[in-house]
Order: structure tokens, then C-alpha cells, then sequence
């Protein structure tokens, strides 16, 4: 059976210009909750069979709203979670140190040469991989399953 897997990454969170949230767990924002509204309309406009979500604000409360309006069970999933971002994590970019801002900087040219100090290195080593394939590092922290009836066996 022929399905399509719809990745979503969540809305703008409140506090996301001031700073990077890995772990750390803020609420989307009114921005945040105004993408995720218009994202949501393109994808129920398709049959959608399965919700699953991290466990993190920002993700699960639009999550669970999505998934009633469906009346669909949410599976929440800390795997889904983004990775922990070691002291930075959360931390406003005005009090990051000199050093910081040169980590980040390399970390995100570089993940697989250049580690964040304190952050969670299995996932550090994850994002390299994913980076060299060219995908985007925080590109699914929700997933929406539908059914798509115009896709080959091929295009799962």
C-alpha cells in the first residue's frame, strides 16, 4: 500500500529570536501558531491517517489539536525530540560568550568536525549525517501519515 509521510517541522517558538531551543521547551507563538494553522489547512485538505509528535510544547500542543480535529489518537514520542544543545540550550544569544557564538557558528557549517560542548553527541553525530545528505537538521519534529492514492509504490 502506496502512502505518503508528510514532515513538519513546528511554528516559530515564543523567544525564538532571542534564542536556540534544542531541549529547552518553549510554546509556539502567535507566529508560530499562525504557520502551523495555515501548514495544517494544506495537509488535512488530504486524508490524514496517523499523528505523531515529540514530546516538546511547541510540537505536541498543535499536535493534539490537529489530531482531535480529527478525532485521531496522538502519539507523543520523545524520539522525536530535538537534541539537546549542551549550555546554549535555551540560553538567551545576548549572554552567549565569544566561544559560544564561534561554536555555533562552526557547529552549523561543520556539525561532523566542530561538537557543541554539553550537547548530546549521538545526536551531534546524526544531524552530521544528515547534514551531508544535504537535509535540513530539525526538519521533523512532527509527522503526519496520509494515504495519497496518485502515488506509485515507488514514491514511498
Amino acid at each position: 500500500m502506496a502512502f505518503r509521510l508528510s514532515l513538519i517541522r513546528h511554528g516559530a517558538a515564543e523567544g525564538a529570536a532571542e534564542a536556540i531551543f534544542g531541549h529547552s521547551n518553549p510554546r509556539l507563538s502567535k507566529l508560530g501558531r499562525e504557520q502551523m494553522d495555515a501548514r495544517w489547512r494544506e495537509l488535512s485538505a488530504h486524508p490524514v491517517d496517523a499523528i505523531a509528535s515529540s514530546t516538546l510544547a511547541r510540537c505536541a500542543d498543535f499536535a493534539l489539536d490537529a489530531a482531535m480535529s480529527l478525532n485521531l489518537p496522538l502519539h507523543l514520542e520523545r524520539g522525536f525530540n530535538e537534541m539537546a544543545l549542551g549550555g546554549i540550550d535555551g540560553k538567551p544569544k545576548l549572554e552567549w560568550s565569544t566561544a559560544d557564538h564561534t561554536a555555533w557558528d562552526l557547529w552549523q557549517a561543520d556539525p561532523e568536525r566542530h561538537r557543541l560542548a554539553q550537547a548530546d553527541v549521538g545526536l551531534q553525530r546524526g544531524a552530521a549525517a544528515i547534514a551531508g545528505a544535504g537535509v535540513d537538521l530539525a526538519i521533523a519534529d512532527e509527522l503526519v501519515l496520509r494515504k495519497d492514492a496518485d502515488l506509485g509504490a515507488d514514491a514511498v
